[in-house]
Order: C-alpha cells, then sequence, then structure tokens
C-alpha cells in the first residue's frame, strides 16, 4: 500500500508526445516548473490521487531482464541523479513516440514528477 500523508512534488515538466504516423513531433519543455503555493497545492492531490485506493501494486517488467525495461532504467537514471531529470524525462517521451504505432493515437501532454517522501508498505 502507498502511503503520501508527507509525500511532496520534488520536480514536475510537462511534455506533448506526438505521433509519428501523424507527422506530430515531440515538444518538449525547457525546464521544470516552479510552483507557487497555491498551484502546488491543487496539482500534488490532483497527480496522488490515482495512488490513494491502490491495494495492488505495479511494477515495471520485461521477459529478459529487468534491466532492458527502458522505462525503469530512465527511473533509475533520475532516482541515482536527480540534476538528469529533464533529460531523462525527454528521453521517456522520445519512448512513448517511439512505440506509438497507430495514426488514432492522439498527441498529449506527459506529466513527469518526482515524487519524495512516498512510504510503501
Amino acid at each position: 500500500m502507498i502511503k503520501r500523508t508527507r509525500a511532496s512534488i520534488s520536480k514536475l515538466i510537462i511534455h506533448k508526445v506526438g505521433n509519428k504516423f501523424n507527422s506530430a513531433t515531440n515538444i518538449f519543455s525547457e525546464s521544470a516548473i516552479t510552483f507557487d503555493e497555491e498551484s502546488y497545492e491543487l496539482m500534488k492531490p490532483f497527480l496522488l490521487k490515482p495512488f490513494g485506493a491502490v491495494t495492488e501494486s505495479y511494477r515495471f517488467n520485461h521477459h529478459a531482464n529487468i534491466e532492458l525495461n527502458e522505462i525503469n532504467s530512465y527511473s533509475d537514471q533520475v532516482f541515482k541523479d536527480e540534476s538528469s531529470f529533464i533529460e531523462v524525462s525527454r528521453h521517456i517521451v522520445n519512448h512513448l513516440y517511439e512505440q506509438s504505432n497507430s495514426a488514432q493515437i492522439k498527441t498529449g501532454d506527459v506529466i513527469v514528477a518526482l515524487f519524495e517522501d512516498v512510504e510503501y508498505k
């Protein structure tokens, strides 16, 4: 179970992922978002809400080796070096772009957030 009572947003960035089948390109933000207190208090519960009633956990996987799962590797990079957050967030968007396999998939916002003090019990 995830406890989020002490959780805080350490970093957050928003990019736009395109669709290669529609010639829509990715659009990248240059810097992480700096929140004023009011905006922060709105975003934090919005971003944490999906984890509120989770009774099961989700893990990255790969049929051969977990280290070969790209998103898992990107997450690991950020945890080891938070200064890589913006660069790694761009890699995540590029990965999503490359995984797109249909013209029906629309472009959209990708929010990458780094939380602190999230407890898993």
